[in-house]
């Protein structure tokens, strides 16, 4: 059984601003999250409790596993930079 990915309004406006070959990459990220969350290049996100990033290219796809729903909920999207990684609100 696959996984259900929801994704999150804010990252299909962050995606409007990307290369459109880096959102093909980015789309094709998204599916191998909903087949096997936890398949390529992932981390658990140290200090959080169920947040994973996937490296796709310079991006990462930050997103929360829910195993009793079988759901990923893709909640950001971004480039690759000093701040990427720092603890959220």
């Amino acid at each position: 059984m696959e996984w259900r990915a929801k994704i999150a309004k804010r990252v299909e406006r962050q995606m409007r601003k990307f290369p459109k070959k880096d959102i093909i990459f980015l789309l094709d990220g998204f599916d191998e999250i909903s087949v096997n969350p936890f398949f390529g290049d992932i981390c658990k996100i140290e200090g959080e409790v169920n947040v994973w990033r996937k490296r796709v290219g310079n991006y990462r796809i930050l997103f929360e596993v829910w195993h009793s729903e079988k759901t990923v909920s893709i909640f950001n999207v971004e480039r690759r930079t000093t701040t990427t990684y720092r603890k959220r609100n």
